[in-house]
This record gives C-alpha cells, structure tokens and sequence, in this order.
C-alpha cells in the first residue's frame, strides 16, 4: 500500500522533499547549536515515523524483497528510539549512534542506487553512499574522542549527501518516465 503511494509520487514532490532535506543540512552546517534541538526533539520521531512507514511499505511491496525495506525500516524505528529515550544510558554514546546511522544510510544507497540502473544518475547516488560510508568510518574509527561540533557537521554533510541522493532518484525516475 504504501510502496504503491510512493510509487506513485510524482517526482517533483520528490525534488522538493530533497530540497527540503537540503535545507535541513544546510541549517546544522550553520548552526550546530540546532542539532541540539534537532537531535533531541524532532530527529528522534521522525526516524520512528519513516522508518514505520519503511516497514510498513516493506509488508506492501510487491517488486522488492522483503529483507531490505524491513530491515533499514527496522533500524530507523531502533535509532529514533534510542536518540529519544537512551540518552542517560551509560553504555550510550551519541558519536557511536551517529557513525552507525552514517554507515546505515550509505548501505541503504548502494542498495537504492538500482532505482537509478541505465541513467546518468546512479553514479551521484555511489557518490552520496561513498560519502556516508566513509563519514560513518571516521566517526566510529574515533568515536570515543571525536568533538561533538565535527558529529554535528558530518550530520549536516550527511543531510546534503542524501538529498543529493532522492534528487538523482527522482530526476532518473523522471528520465525513465521520459517526463
């Protein structure tokens, strides 16, 4: 059901949803002090709420496995939940949390790269998930030393490298539909 939704979306609301997530990257590069808030109040639940919508579409989805889909689902709804209510945990740290999330989101784009297969597109997506996965590795590499403002920045690349990644899906979708 929500596989077929969004299969359906027309690919400027795409574009504009990656820009959106463009500005969002653009405001914690900025300002750190946001990611703070960011972090602590609206990541957390909107996490929890894509990644249910994830595994829900997982459930829906009649041209992809089901592994896929549930499990980055899955890790989004365990994310959101630990960035809200783990924070006075001993064994959680949020540098840790964030490699790990940078490393899930470079997989889950080399694995959504084939939704760009025979366009000019799929390179940026290897891009972007290159980008991920090697912020991901610097961070968990020094993920008990590293400053909190670089976390914050890497976020904000993050945020940019993924929407640079929904825009190359929406512009090869619209290049496979010939719109």
């Amino acid at each position: 059901m929500v596989d077929a939704l969004l299969t359906r979306t027309n690919w400027r609301w795409q574009v504009m949803s990656a820009a959106g997530v463009a500005i969002m990257g653009l405001v914690v590069i900025l300002n750190p002090r946001a990611v703070g808030t960011l972090g602590g109040q609206v990541l957390p639940w909107l996490l929890v709420a894509g990644g249910a919508f994830q595994v829900l579409g997982a459930f829906g989805s009649r041209r992809r496995g089901l592994f896929v889909p549930l499990l980055t689902g899955s890790l989004m709804v365990v994310f959101g939940l630990a960035l809200r209510f783990a924070n006075n945990l001993p064994f959680f740290n949020l540098s840790l949390m964030m490699g790990l999330l940078f490393l899930a989101s470079g997989g889950a784009k080399l694995l959504f790269a084939d939704l760009a297969a025979g366009t000019a597109w799929r390179q940026w997506i290897w891009v972007a998930a290159g980008v991920s996965i090697a912020m991901g590795l610097v961070v968990l590499l020094a993920w008990s030393s590293i400053a909190s403002g670089l976390v914050a920045f890497f976020l904000g690349i993050e945020l940019l490298s993924s929407a640079a990644a929904l825009t190359a899906i929406a512009l090869a979708r619209r290049a496979k539909e010939g719109g």
